[in-house]
């Protein structure tokens, strides 16, 4: 080793081991408009507000938002902001101006009648929200405002005291000047303070605390005792008390637990450190006044060499080996973490691989690699990205696979690798397997080499084992090889056969896997370009570790376990947690309903102008550990019942009709946990034209037009019906004329028929009584009698078909004998016709049948023939 390397070695070889959290450092980068954060606080809602020098930054887990004196701020430069018991959040301001939000909406002296009395001069140096609900704003140059709870305004000036801050203690207000403690209300010193160091005061939950520059004292009981001294060179800022007897030191020169009345443990050093709160998901956010916002998952997760990146990594002995860029790696210890380089004159390169083999070490580069050894150390300027070691052979993997014997190892026949090669494609991972079994991971795919020499191309059996291999692990325990492959995600292989693939369906969080490492039975630690993953190869079960860990979009390049920690390889160096304390953050996330809105503006309950029925919905759901990628879940009462999915934040709402509604929605991490379910109502009033008034309206006129139009239309009816009466009862009256005239007709027929006929008759009983022909007479006058009998009986206009029937027949008969029997006769009547049921006017027939025989059949020499016949024809009787 020449002079040169020898001196990098000495002053690279020895770096301290300071372990920091883990955190994120949100910057100008990340959206803060400003690096200077003097303080943070957290909403109930869960809300995250940070105090800058250029405004107040509002962070919903997603987004940062700047509101200034543009957005009503009366200043810029904002210190502290506190929350008072009526809800207001207070702003301590640089010019002294105060000013407060509530309900979303920033009041200063120009929209707050009463923040007009306050007569303000100079800096605001603290802010102070007292247990009586009052608040005091004490002012450098010796002013202390009080606002009571009515915000009645007090003003109280101290001449030539320059004052830090204010606190009220047994009905007494108390200030803190840069020569002494004050009472206020009895305008008298307390206490000389021993420096003179501007003082500051710090309000804790049942205390109140004072700082002059690197001391700390208690005010408790008026004690004013010394609680804590910390380095000359350090300046306290704030202290943050977390719970009881647990405390925050915030100083120049970083961050001090006070924990129990000690400093159990310091972080962030190279930070001047303003001001630390803990989220409600346990998250430590953490504001700095040179470098931002840190924002820290948990202070189990600890990190070093946080500003280099790592490739690799390698457990030894209970020490850990770290490989790193630019040929640098690192040897870490209990305490400490020695820093070396490959070789300072080879090309700078990552180191790819650090490998142990008979109490040897490999550190392996792009640039060459080095063996070292108790009694010598050996460097080889070649590639290469792993090296295994079986028996008295090396296989070494570079941008191909080559086997060379152990004793035959120099950079000589290391240079003459490429013409002996056992696989011609670039490799990057060997592993062991079963009965010394060589599995070569390629950029190729997945091949396997035996000791009878020969090699199996897996991606010709099997097309997922045909994409770039990251990495390989034979777990001898089962006789698996778990395969991390760049587009694939994992694949497990058994006797030769694949039996399992894990990717991005089954819950793995990237199908570009890197690392696997095994820390138990069935347990895999499984490194993606994504983060973090726990496989159970019993169940099948994946859990993503990110949101636990905060290390999303991380790339795990390589993982280790030592004495159950944990280490993981990253591009901003190397992370470590004991597994057992690591708990997934099972809590709730937030979920708030920002606005609701339409064309005209925010809605506060009802939409009055039926015009403007498009609505607008935004909400937000907080989840700094999951970077506020959360999953929604919403309805709107009324409209749709159903719950919607969505990962947007705002849902619109088209032409809604008149109705009230109740839009719900929730929203559910990653670890599928729900939040709280958030609603809010409003209602769509009607056009005038839809009102119960209006309608009543339309309805009486409808109504009236209507029983005038039914008036009118009865008053046509009924005349009209009175004119058909009328012409009805004229028409009756004429058929019962017509009638009567027909009846006094055949009743004259009948009064023409009878006489001529009784005449004719009784002429015949005469002749008969002169021919001495009694018994004649006798039968004639029997038959007469009946059909006189029947005249008489018989008076009505109508008679049944059999009675007509009869009365023709003795008529007939009565003639016959008249006419000496000169004619037959026959009356036929059909089977469809009912004699009893059919009705025939009386004797309409007789002066018929009286002609036909008269004047038909008298006259005639010969017998003549009288047919009379009833039928059916068209329902009409012939």
């Amino acid at each position: 080793m020449n002079f040169k390397s020898t001196l990098i070695f000495i002053l690279f070889s020895h770096v301290i081991l300071a372990q920091d959290p883990y955190y994120i450092n949100y910057s100008i980068e990340d959206g803060l408009p400003s690096s200077n954060i003097y303080s943070v606080f957290q909403e109930e809602n869960g809300m995250i507000w940070f105090t800058t020098d250029v405004g107040i930054i509002k962070y919903n887990s997603k987004t940062f938002e700047l509101s200034n004196t543009d957005n009503g701020l009366s200043d810029n430069e904002v210190f502290k902001m506190k929350l008072d018991a009526k809800g207001r959040i207070w702003m301590q301001t640089l010019n002294g101006k105060p000013c407060y939000i509530y309900k979303n909406k920033i009041y200063n002296n120009q929209n707050s009648s009463f923040l007009k009395k306050i007569k303000s001069n100079g800096m605001c140096i603290n802010l102070y929200t007292a247990p009586n609900k009052s608040i005091y704003l004490t002012y450098r140059n010796g002013t202390i405002i009080t606002i009571d709870k009515n915000n009645n305004i007090n003003h109280h000036y101290i001449d030539n005291l320059s004052l830090g801050g204010s606190w009220l203690n047994d009905g007494n207000i108390y200030a803190a000047g840069s020569k002494f403690i004050y009472n206020i209300s009895k305008n008298k010193e307390v206490k000389i303070l021993p420096s003179n160091y501007s003082p500051r005061v710090f309000h804790l939950k049942d205390e109140t605390l004072i700082s002059e520059k690197n001391v700390l004292y208690t005010t408790k009981n008026n004690s004013f005792k010394k609680i804590i001294s910390l380095d000359e060179n350090q300046e306290i800022i704030n202290v943050v008390e977390e719970k009881k007897n647990d405390w925050w030191i915030c100083t120049r020169n970083g961050l001090f637990h006070f924990k129990n009345g000690i400093i159990s443990s310091s972080i962030f050093k190279e930070h001047i450190v303003s001001d630390i709160l803990k989220d409600f998901e346990g998250n430590y956010w953490v504001t700095t006044l040179n470098k931002g916002v840190l924002f820290i998952p948990s202070l189990n997760i600890k990190q070093f060499l946080h500003d280099t990146k790592i490739k690799s990594l390698a457990v030894n002995k209970g020490d850990l080996w770290i490989g790193g860029e630019r040929n640098n790696y690192y040897h870490k210890n209990n305490s400490s973490i020695n820093g070396y380089n490959l070789n300072e004159d080879w090309k700078e390169d990552k180191i790819s691989n650090i490998r142990f083999y008979n109490n040897k070490t490999y550190i392996l580069g792009k640039s060459g690699f080095k063996i070292i050894e108790k009694s010598k150390n050996q460097n080889f300027k070649i590639s290469i990205n792993d090296i295994l070691v079986q028996e008295d052979k090396y296989f070494i993997g570079t941008t191909f696979t080559a086997k060379l014997a152990i004793n035959k190892l120099s950079n000589q026949s290391l240079a003459t690798l490429h013409n002996n090669p056992i696989l011609l494609k670039r490799t990057n991972i060997l592993c062991e397997g079963k009965e010394k079994d060589i599995w070569i991971g390629t950029n190729f795919g997945l091949f396997k080499y035996n000791t009878k020499d020969s090699i199996v191309d897996f991606g010709k059996k099997n097309k997922t084992l045909d994409s770039s291999i990251e990495d390989l692990f034979f777990d001898n325990e089962t006789n698996t090889l778990f395969v991390a492959t760049a587009s694939k995600g994992i694949i497990v292989i058994k006797n030769n056969f694949v039996i399992k693939k894990f990717n991005l369906k089954n819950g793995l969080n990237s199908n570009t896997c890197i690392s696997i490492k095994k820390i138990k039975t069935n347990n895999y630690l499984i490194g993606s370009n994504n983060g973090l993953n726990l496989l159970d190869i019993k169940t099948d079960k994946l859990i993503n570790f990110n949101s636990a860990l905060g290390i999303k979009n991380k790339r795990i390049k390589d993982i280790e376990v030592i004495n159950n920690t944990t280490y993981l390889a990253t591009d901003n160096g190397v992370l470590s947690f004991n597994l057992d304390y690591l708990q997934t953050k099972f809590v709730k996330p937030k979920c708030i309903i920002n606005l609701l809105k339409n064309e005209n503006g925010i809605i506060k309950e009802k939409i009055n102008d039926y015009t403007k029925r498009d609505v607008s919905i935004s909400f937000n759901g907080i989840s700094f550990i999951d970077k506020g990628e959360v999953q929604y879940y919403y309805k709107l009462e009324n409209q749709d019942n159903k719950w919607s999915y969505t990962k947007e934040t705002q849902v619109n709402y088209k032409s809604l009709p008149p109705n009230k509604y109740t839009f719900k929605v929730y929203c559910v991490n990653s670890f599928g946990i729900k939040s709280n379910i958030q609603k809010i109502s409003f209602e769509i009033t009607p056009p005038f034209w839809q009102k119960l008034w209006f309608k009543l309206i339309i309805l009486s006129v409808l109504s009236l037009l209507s029983f005038l139009y039914i008036k009118i239309r009865f008053k046509k009816q009924q005349l009209r019906f009175e004119e058909e009466k009328l012409k009805i009862q004229i028409e009756r009256d004429k058929a019962n004329l017509e009638k009567q005239m027909i009846e006094l007709e055949q009743k004259a027929l009948r009064m023409q028929m009878n006489p001529h006929f009784i005449f004719n008759a009784l002429n015949t009983i005469k002749g008969y009584y002169s021919e001495g022909n009694d018994e004649k007479a006798g039968d004639y006058i029997s038959n007469f009698s009946m059909l006189l009998r029947m005249l008489l009986e018989n008076t009505e206009p109508v008679i049944s078909l059999s009675t007509e029937i009869k009365m023709l027949k003795l008529y007939i008969d009565l003639t016959k004998i008249r006419y000496k029997n000169s004619f037959q006769y026959q009356i036929t009547i059909t089977n469809d016709i009912s004699k009893e049921e059919t009705a025939i006017p009386t004797l309409l027939l007789q002066p018929i049948v009286e002609n036909a025989i008269i004047h038909g059949l008298a006259p005639k020499k010969e017998n003549g023939k009288l047919l009379i016949s009833f039928s059916k024809k068209n329902n009409q009787l012939v």
